[in-house]
């Protein structure tokens, strides 16, 4: 059971990720991208809300003292992700491969980024996978 309850963000995450490129992909070419943006964040606005009050374990006041600016500039990020994602698929890229593509050149940015910055070992089998994630962006492309 222990190991079920460790696994599910992860289950949950590769889920969500799924219906959210199925949606993005989907989303009508007459609207506007920002536009369907608020509604989107009218919806996560209202089931946050519903989420905290079911798990909040402290006062709000005590909880907002908790908010640094990674909150806001995350909320920022995530506009750009989400609306980057729907003008990729609106511009013509296949869903096929092009999340695939993404993410192996996500994780070699990110690979670098915790050797150089978050000290993170090297090890020959993550750069085994490194030449394998480019081997394999060249090989989608």
């Amino acid at each position: 059971m222990n190991k079920l309850i460790s696994i599910f963000p992860l289950i949950m995450v590769i889920g969500a990720n799924t219906t959210y490129h199925l949606i993005s992909k989907t989303t009508s070419p007459k609207l506007n991208v920002f536009l369907g943006l608020i509604a989107t964040y009218g919806v996560g606005l209202i089931g946050s809300i519903a989420l905290y009050m079911m798990t909040k374990k402290e006062s709000l006041s005590e909880g907002i003292s908790h908010l640094g600016v990674g909150n806001f500039a995350l909320g920022a990020v995530i506009i750009l992700l989400e609306g980057g994602w729907i003008l990729v698929y609106r511009s013509g890229f296949q869903i096929s491969n092009t999340s695939l593509m993404a993410n192996i050149i996500l994780a070699i940015i990110l690979f670098l980024i915790g050797i150089i910055f978050l000290h993170e070992p090297i090890t020959a089998r993550k750069v085994i996978g490194i030449v394998v994630c480019i081997a394999g962006v060249y090989l989608i492309k």
